[in-house]
């Protein structure tokens, strides 16, 4: 069971660099969150991202790390303005940004004014 969480997370973090902290709810125990988090530094960051229709949630925009991210396909993953608001402040240090797709989510005013502060 431990090597199947591994491999889903591992290809998780070969898709889009999650941070460490979206691993807590997993199941896995300490141990294994440890191996998983060692690993995961292999992956910190992953030039195009595709999680189009992923489902991630705020969840999931609150776990991504788009320090390096050229290309970010978010569409259709129900990010509400909570999750927008914290993929802004991880893109606030991303200069490398050059393709953002967020349309069929539901972002609202203070997820798209934040997205605009964090893109600049």
């Amino acid at each position: 069971v431990f090597l199947l969480h591994l491999t889903v997370l591992l290809e998780i973090m070969k898709r889009c660099g999650f941070m460490s902290r979206a691993l807590e709810d997993t199941g896995l125990s300490h141990e294994e969150l440890e191996t998983v988090r060692r690993t995961a530094s292999v992956f910190a960051s992953e030039v195009d991202c595709n999680l189009a229709g992923r489902k991630i949630g705020n969840p999931g925009a609150k776990a991504l790390q788009t320090s390096e991210t050229v290309s970010l396909n978010l569409k259709d993953n129900d990010i509400k303005e909570d999750g927008a608001k914290a993929l802004a402040e991880s893109l606030k240090s991303n200069s490398h940004l050059w393709s953002l797709d967020l349309h069929t989510n539901s972002v609202g005013d203070g997820g798209a004014q934040a997205l605009g502060e964090g893109l600049k």
